[in-house]
């Protein structure tokens, strides 16, 4: 049984929650990355194992499906609006 909603299926209101989350989510989870990106920088200049520099590039990656269904909703909300 699948019990995930399409976008189409919620109400204009669900919506409107549904992207604040995700957008608080994608905020707060970038800010993360970043600081960990910047540490894997300095801890790659540091110890001079440049490892350390592709890991904290590959943490991008991590929010891209977020980002996507970020992406999904605010065009469900555009489609609504016309």
């Amino acid at each position: 049984m699948n019990t995930k909603k399409n976008l189409s299926d919620y109400t204009d209101e669900e919506l409107l929650i549904t992207q604040k989350q995700t957008k608080t989510i994608v905020i707060a989870l970038g800010s993360f990355m970043f600081l960990a990106f910047i540490f894997f920088i300095y801890t790659a200049i540091k110890t001079s194992n440049y490892a350390f520099i592709a890991i904290g590039c590959g943490t991008s990656v991590s929010l891209m499906p977020l980002i996507a269904k970020l992406s999904m909703i605010n065009k469900e909300i555009k489609l609504r609006k016309k």
